[in-house]
């Protein structure tokens, strides 16, 4: 995360936030944000907690996920089919075998402007590549698309940041 010095103006201010995103990892307050209130969105037995009322969860706890520094989701919950309870397993399984991208504290001008849309571009011809809809030569096609839609400027952007980055 990174918080520009044109918004956060003094130490103060940064502790205050940086604070404010302590609290938003603390287990309760991330239990709070994932279930919800316990006897209200949840009950929990045997340290398995299941939804009373979706729609009430929905509505009401749902949103909060957006606040999320930490999203545990992947925590068995009473009514998961088995399939979803070993999907959550292998994600959680995985963690420790994430790679972070180079690109995640860095901004790009064209990647918020156009990013939708080079997103689609990549996105569908994966998904024809894999269908067999394309060959190599679509999917290079396609790659020459994205890099003349802005992806080239995207690419320069990020370079741009992670250069003046390793030199300090």
């Amino acid at each position: 995360m990174m918080f520009p010095k044109s918004s956060v103006k003094t130490e103060a201010e940064l502790k205050e936030i940086l604070g404010f995103f302590d609290k938003l990892s603390d287990q309760t307050i991330r239990d709070l944000l994932v279930y919800g209130i316990e006897g209200v969105h949840h009950t929990k037995e045997n340290n398995v907690r299941k939804i009373t009322n979706q729609d009430l969860y929905n509505a009401e706890v749902n949103p909060l996920n957006q606040l999320m520094v930490f999203l545990s989701v992947f925590d068995p919950m009473d009514g998961d089919t088995p399939v979803v309870a070993k999907a959550k397993k292998m994600i959680s399984g995985n963690a420790p075998l994430a790679v972070v991208s180079a690109v995640n504290p860095f901004t790009s001008d064209t990647q918020t402007e156009k990013g939708e849309q080079l997103s689609k571009i990549i996105n569908d011809a994966r998904t024809k590549f894999i269908m067999g809809e394309i060959d190599e030569a679509g999917w290079n096609k396609a790659v020459e698309e994205w890099t003349k839609g802005g992806g080239d400027k995207v690419i320069e952007e990020y370079n741009a940041q992670y250069t003046l980055v390793k030199k300090e």
